[in-house]
């Protein structure tokens, strides 16, 4: 039986260095909806090790090792519970930001990547304000638009914000 528990930690040790090689390369962490189904199986594993950390998860085992292998990498919240809601807040003040410097949304046609990344967030946001699509609308996000003087940011009417001067 310590042979076994010894392979499992082994094996979580070969993951970890994959996460961390991938993390290192990309600067994200490989997702579980990623079209190459090792780095998917990859990202799977991660969330079932964030699970296995905070003890939510059925029969699997989080090895301190492998926090520590992180930490030591530089990236010590790789095996952190994502809060989400934290994370959409994060964005939506990104979109603001933009808005108010620039004096229009962000657009799908910018040729900054990471300007058009805010652009589909947006429209995902705004149709899942709509009750359409698969994406998630966090209340927090149209308390902090309102807050942030566009209060019609996830709306149809998104242009009256602009029009009113931002």
């Amino acid at each position: 039986m310590a042979d076994f528990k010894y392979e499992l930690e082994s094996l979580a040790i070969t993951k970890c260095k994959l996460v961390i090689e991938y993390y290192k390369k990309y600067g994200r962490q490989p997702s579980n909806a990623h079209h190459n189904n090792e780095l998917k199986k990859l990202g799977h594993w991660i969330s079932v090790m964030r699970s296995a950390k905070v003890n939510e998860s059925r029969g699997y085992i989080f090895y301190p090792i492998i926090q520590k292998m992180v930490e030591d990498a530089g990236f010590p919240y790789i095996f952190d519970k994502i809060d989400y809601n934290l994370h959409a807040a994060k964005i939506c003040m990104e979109v603001i930001d933009y808005t108010k410097k620039n004096g229009f949304y962000p657009s799908t046609l910018n040729v900054d990547s990471n300007v058009r990344k805010l652009s589909y967030w947006l429209g995902r946001v705004r149709s899942a304000n709509k009750g359409v699509g698969s994406s998630k609308m966090y209340s927090n996000l149209i308390q902090i638009s309102v807050n942030e003087g566009l209060p019609h940011m996830f709306t149809e009417d998104w242009r009256d914000d602009l029009y009113k001067g931002v």
